[in-house]
């Protein structure tokens, strides 16, 4: 479990959270575990780093330098990002307890290049996460699913996700993940395919004649 530096955060003026963050700090706010919610600010570098290494529900000791007591080992729950910019500009910590079993997405990546699509199929993602039950030192960053061997018409299924020990996927083990199927093919291309034919055949006939 990695650490991630953080201080208590004075609330009640705008321009307080906009010096923090031109400051390189993300405000955010550290909630549950039967306590009173804490205003806190966090590195922005070292925060985009945790996501990028650990995802966007990462789990993580909050340790602060103001002595204020509040340490603990959190979730990050969810971020807000600018409209337009996309940078983080808000991020929301649940307290957990590491010997509670807690639920929370995770992410699959899909490995391997599909033998649907090499013969000329579409693949389309039904899911791109699924909701998880572990410890929470147990959380992993990411599912993997091998699709190499999924052909045209076929469809993967939570149930063949692999999973490690401790782990339990909550979603049903039937809903579909990712299938392959062929292009659909619009009525007007279907038309000039079959303009096209006829007058190939046209000049067939007159070749012919």
């Amino acid at each position: 479990m990695k650490t991630l530096a953080a201080k208590t955060r004075a609330t009640g003026t705008k321009g307080a959270t906009h010096q923090s963050r031109r400051d390189g700090e993300i405000p955010g706010v550290l909630y549950g575990g039967g306590k009173d919610p804490v205003s806190l600010a966090v590195d922005g570098r070292e925060f985009d780093r945790l996501v990028h290494a650990e995802g966007v529900h990462a789990i993580v000791k909050l340790a602060f330098s103001d002595g204020s007591g509040n340490d603990s080992p959190a979730m990050l729950k969810a971020v807000q990002r600018h409209n337009l910019r996309y940078n983080v500009t808000h991020a929301d910590f649940v307290r957990i307890s590491l010997d509670e079993k807690i639920q929370t997405m995770v992410p699959i990546e899909f490995t391997g290049r599909c033998h649907g699509v090499t013969e000329g199929g579409l693949l389309e993602h039904q899911l791109r996460e699924v909701e998880v039950e572990c410890l929470a030192l147990d959380v992993p960053a990411a599912l993997h699913l091998d699709i190499t061997d999924l052909g045209i018409g076929q469809s993967y299924h939570v149930s063949q996700i692999a999973v490690p020990a401790g782990v339990t996927i909550l979603n049903d083990g039937a809903d579909p993940v990712v299938s392959v199927h062929m292009p659909r093919v619009s009525s007007s291309e279907t038309a000039q395919e079959s303009e096209d034919a006829g007058a190939e055949a046209g000049k067939t006939e007159a070749k012919a004649d």
